[in-house]
């Protein structure tokens, strides 16, 4: 004989009783007769259904369960969206060193313009751990620009 396995997810619960409900209706209108009792076809409908009560909308299981996977969908994009801005912060953080050192290198100007970055004289990258570590480095850059160009150096 089949049994039954609960499912253990919100949607595979509502999946579950909204295709029994729609057996239930099927084989009391094929059969004459119901393999559910007429009682529990009523609770489950009034668990996964919106109801009113007093003049106020109850929100059934199903949805509250789509509400929900509608706010998750929302906050899966914008924790992507985060982490791709995270992402080019840093690509531009470290194209901007890598620069940085070759043209000062390469035009034999002071090291000195390293020293307003922050950045060491051997122009190693710094490490970048964290989100935080990202904007404090990004901060250095910017003020270290304006502070080399207000000494003289090319911006």
């Amino acid at each position: 004989m089949p049994r039954v396995r609960p499912p253990q997810s919100d949607a595979g619960q509502v999946h579950l009783f909204t295709t029994t409900l729609a057996t239930a209706a099927g084989d009391g209108a094929a059969a004459g007769h119901r393999y559910l009792p007429a009682d529990l076809v009523t609770q489950i409908t009034a668990f996964v259904s919106d109801r009113q009560e007093n003049g106020v909308t109850v929100r059934g299981h199903a949805s509250l369960v789509a509400a929900r996977a509608i706010h998750e969908g929302r906050v899966t994009q914008e924790t992507g969206e985060s982490q791709l801005a995270e992402t080019d912060l840093e690509t531009h953080i470290r194209d901007y060193i890598v620069a940085l050192v070759r043209r000062t290198f390469r035009k034999k100007h002071t090291v000195a313009a390293l020293d307003f970055h922050q950045i060491n004289h051997s122009g190693d990258m710094p490490v970048i751990a964290s989100r935080e570590d990202r904007r404090t480095i990004a901060r250095q850059l910017i003020a270290g620009d304006a502070a080399a160009t207000a000494a003289g150096l090319p911006a």
